[in-house]
């Protein structure tokens, strides 16, 4: 077959190798995570007529195990280094390597999560300038609702247990501190959540600051101070959660 590749067939196969080389280097860049070594090396380790990201990915994903394993290795074997009464020689090289190869891991994974993110983020914008686009019609209202879905479910309050709906949520575009927030109520009537004065107005998204503690304590008498009458008074020294809304 080489033989024919290279007196038979030289322009066809130059030209599928061409091809062949731009689909891989379009692959990686949609999934970064695959990119741990050169374009040459990563193209020899997968079949010659391997064009197709799926055909890309499972030619490389045993390597890509592989280095994960030969990683892990290495770092036990420096954990287990640490317990020898003699540090052994090359011990300084061995951490500075692990450390680069698990600096390249984070590089690709970063890179993967921007990518997605990146897509999101592109969505949100067509989202948003068909809305801009109604120009006071109606027909396509439903977009409004499609973009308050696409950050965050409706009808969900986070931080309710209760709750049937899914509380997932992509408050990291509004911010990024607010990534994992469980501490939200999007589209709900404030007399649903609210001690007082709630009424049926149902604001699109309310943030509250939610914090976890061994106590509570009040900023305007003393903020370093922990208040234990809640937890002395009929809770049977239960510490409780406490929170702060934030509207």
């Amino acid at each position: 077959m080489d033989i024919v590749k290279e007196q038979l067939l030289p322009d066809q196969i130059s030209k599928y190798v061409t091809s062949r080389r731009k689909s891989y280097e379009e692959f990686v860049n949609r999934h970064p995570i695959y990119d741990f070594d050169d374009a040459e090396t990563q193209l020899d380790r997968v079949p010659f007529n391997a064009t197709e990201p799926e055909e890309f990915a499972s030619g490389l994903v045993k390597y890509q195990i592989r280095r994960e394993e030969s990683r892990q290795v290495e770092l036990q074997a420096i954990i287990e280094a640490l317990d020898l009464e003699t540090i052994p020689t090359n011990f300084g090289d061995a951490v500075v390597k692990a450390a680069q190869d698990i600096h390249r891991s984070e590089q690709l994974a970063l890179a993967e999560h921007v990518v997605r993110r990146k897509l999101v983020l592109e969505l949100l914008q067509k989202l948003l300038g068909r809305i801009r686009q109604r120009d006071g019609k109606f027909h396509d209202y439903h977009l409004e609702s499609t973009l308050h879905s696409f950050i965050c479910p409706m009808g969900v309050r986070g931080d309710d247990p209760n709750e049937f709906k899914g509380r997932g949520h992509d408050l990291w575009i509004v911010d990024e501190r607010l990534a994992f927030t469980r501490a939200f109520s999007s589209d709900k009537r404030l007399d649903q959540f609210l001690a007082q004065g709630g009424t049926k107005v149902r604001p699109d998204l309310i943030l509250w600051d939610l914090a976890f503690g061994l106590g509570v304590t009040d900023p305007e008498k003393d903020p370093d101070a922990v208040d234990v009458s809640e937890s002395e008074k009929g809770n049977g020294g239960r510490v409780q959660e406490a929170w702060t809304p934030r509207l």
